[in-house]
């Protein structure tokens, strides 16, 4: 077989160059052919990947996506409604707290009406009667603030005021009356006469 870079004795030099130029350039031709072929298919093997596989892949990515994005959804509503809870345990603990407190206070205002109408007993018995009935009525409040929600306490008082006002007027200068007479039985108790001097007047 010739070889095809031998030179011909006959041949001058631009002739022999020329054809190795020739030459040359079908071998680099036929490399950017095998590197174009090669270089399509490694395209197709990847177009075939992601145009079949990768669709469903990528489904799959954003269905994980939707998932973790509800579950911390649900995480954040799930956090923000223990936080709702304890927070309204807390106040009906502290609700329950100041009942209670409310609730001995007017326990104590009806003793003090009770009190009240033992002195009256002696000198009043029909003031005495009005007053302790009043007391009584101050100790069921007393036992409905204990028992009852704070809000259906004042709905009771709120609507026997306008159903009988004179009577919740009337009971509430009552209430004034005992109390003042409370506080005036427990003040120390002075002299009507007066020393100036030494000399009584």
């Amino acid at each position: 077989m010739a070889d095809p870079y031998e030179t011909d004795p006959t041949e001058g030099f631009g002739a022999h160059a020329a054809r190795a130029k020739d030459e040359l350039n079908a071998r680099f031709q036929g490399l950017r052919r095998d590197a174009a072929s090669s270089a399509k298919s490694a395209a197709d093997s990847v177009s075939d990947r992601y145009g079949q596989g990768g669709s469903a892949e990528a489904g799959d990515t954003a269905s994980n996506f939707r998932d973790q994005a509800a579950q911390a959804a649900d995480q954040a509503k799930g956090a923000a409604a223990s936080i709702a809870e304890q927070a309204r345990a807390r106040l009906n603990e502290i609700v329950d707290q100041q009942k209670a407190a409310g609730a001995d206070r007017i326990a104590g205002v009806a003793k003090a009406a009770h009190s009240a109408a033992e002195d009256l007993d002696k000198t009043n018995p029909h003031m005495a009667r009005l007053v302790r009935s009043a007391a009584d009525n101050v100790d069921r409040i007393a036992d409905d603030v204990r028992s009852r929600d704070i809000g259906d306490v004042f709905a009771t008082v709120a609507d026997f005021g306008r159903r009988q006002p004179v009577a919740f007027f009337g009971g509430a200068v009552l209430a004034g009356f005992v109390l003042a007479r409370f506080f005036k039985s427990d003040a120390p108790m002075i002299d009507d006469t007066s020393v100036y001097g030494g000399h009584q007047v």
